[in-house]
């Protein structure tokens, strides 16, 4: 049985691609699966994403035609997933080797549609940059988040980091018998959309405090040049 997938949407992504990968592949006790989405990249991303499948099996490597955007090459990722557990990652970031097994137990300790835990931001060459992305005063608590919680906390209060940013792990089931999808007219934002419509439809959501996604920051990246 798999028991996770994790979805790589990828556009030109050919120099850091290994690295998020290999961060996905190195996660201790969790039977998964990998699905890289090349985006129609102008580069080698899939060239190397190939390289990627024809060393490790359980790598499954997806085209599109088109360059559609992160939310189209994700719902294509969770339209092939055979997991019980559906991973977000994006093509420059990478995992820590326990996070996938300990959001699942608890999600599954808690019968959750999605888990969150919190972002650790690192520079282009993993290093960290500063601490947790949700850490300081004002951290939201652990636990269960409602709707109102998670809205609340995505309002984009100057000096207050935005819940809309976290990456989810996402149960395929609750997905699946809802029809939810990624909203494939956006091109930012997408998660927050997709987590704010799972809570309006009876989702349960926990968050876990331990950081244990490498959220990299890039000089120029569209998410950091957003105002609030």
């Amino acid at each position: 049985m798999i028991e996770a997938t994790v979805i790589v949407a990828a556009w030109r992504a050919e120099t850091q691609l290994a690295r998020s990968v290999g961060s996905a592949l190195a996660q201790e006790g969790v039977a998964l699966e990998v699905i890289v989405v090349d985006d129609a990249s102008p580069d080698a991303t899939a060239a190397v994403a190939e390289d990627l499948a024809c060393k490790d099996s359980r790598v499954r490597v997806l085209r599109q035609k088109v360059n559609a955007g992160p939310a189209a090459a994700r719902n294509a990722g969770i339209d092939a997933a055979r997991g019980t557990w559906l991973a977000v990652l994006d093509a420059d970031d990478a995992m820590v080797p326990d996070r996938l097994a300990r959001m699942i137990a608890l999600g599954e300790r808690h019968g959750a549609d999605a888990v969150y835990d919190d972002l650790q931001p690192v520079d282009e060459a993993g290093a960290p940059t500063g601490g947790p992305y949700l850490g300081g005063p004002g951290a939201p608590p652990a636990g269960r988040w409602d709707l109102g919680t998670f809205l609340a906390g995505c309002s984009g209060r100057a000096g207050r980091p935005s819940l809309g940013y976290l990456k989810p792990v996402l149960r395929a089931d609750f997905l699946r018998r809802e029809g939810l999808r990624y909203d494939e007219s956006l091109r930012n934002g997408e998660d927050f959309h997709l987590m704010a419509e799972l809570l309006a439809r009876g989702g349960t959501l926990w968050f876990t405090p331990e950081p244990g996604y490498a959220y990299t920051t890039r000089a120029g990246s569209i998410s950091s040049r957003l105002d609030p």
